[in-house]
């Protein structure tokens, strides 16, 4: 385990679940993802707003659109990397920080949780 300042010990195995998640969809529209990771739709457009003021390109974020689709889309692989590097694995300072990992953190559990869910079931993730 790891410590950042201010904030509570990371588990590396989390990190390392997610970064072998394998997802059944190259892409997934925006409200897909959202009910994949479990967050909402106004955290979603806050981390893009924040990106988006910092500099950022959204296609860091996994994010584009796709011809023909009426909403978002997003490279799942790009959006758990930039989740870890930008929400989870950050030193934190002020308590909007500490809530704000928080909750990153609950939406790569969740993702991870959900994977274990259809394994007990017997659904296989490719």
């Amino acid at each position: 385990m790891r410590s950042l300042k201010g904030a509570e010990p990371i588990h590396e195995q989390l990190e390392l679940e997610l970064k072998s998640y394998q997802f059944t969809k190259p892409y997934y529209k925006q409200s897909e993802l959202l009910a994949l990771v479990s967050i909402s739709n106004t955290t979603l457009k806050r981390y893009m707003e924040e990106w988006s003021n910092k500099g950022g390109d959204l296609g860091d974020m996994g994010h584009f659109y796709l011809k023909g689709c009426k909403e978002a889309c997003f490279v799942p692989r790009l959006f758990i990397s930039w989740l870890i590097a930008n929400k989870i694995n950050i030193a934190t300072t002020y308590d909007y920080e500490v809530a704000e990992r928080r909750k990153a953190i609950a939406a790569a559990s969740a993702l991870i949780q959900s994977k274990q869910k259809q394994q007990q079931k017997g659904l296989h993730i490719i």
